[in-house]
């Protein structure tokens, strides 16, 4: 029932996208600028685009519906999470203010028969 009935980003739900965009708030003021030690600062990006794969190997089960041991996303929505098509995902990940990342990240696919287009 969670993995089925609950409002999930990436499906242009207000409620969901609401929640992602406080939590990355949270995230942000808690990391961007703060002192590294090597003397820098911190920035965030969302651009996870290599360590997706070993992250989700050593990390359990996620309350997504995720298996242990499974690569974590590797972009801004959930493979199988975003159920409404790709103009919903867009218009939730454009709830986020990307500005303030050095960088953003968002697949879309689409299965190859739906690709293919008919010329008349």
């Amino acid at each position: 029932m969670l993995l089925n009935k609950t409002p999930r980003y990436g499906n242009d739900d207000d409620c969901a996208d609401r929640v992602m965009v406080a939590l990355f708030n949270i995230y942000f003021n808690a990391i961007d600028g703060r002192q590294n030690t090597k003397g820098g600062h911190y920035h965030i990006n969302l651009l996870p685009t290599t360590v997706h794969v070993y992250f989700g190997s050593v990390i359990g089960a996620t309350p997504d519906g995720r298996r242990a041991g499974l690569p974590l996303r590797g972009h801004l929505t959930r493979a199988g999470a975003d159920r409404h098509g790709p103009t919903a995902v867009v218009k939730s990940v454009a709830k986020m203010d990307h500005v303030r990342t050095g960088g953003t990240l968002l697949n879309q696919n689409s299965l190859p028969n739906c690709s293919k287009m008919t010329m008349a």
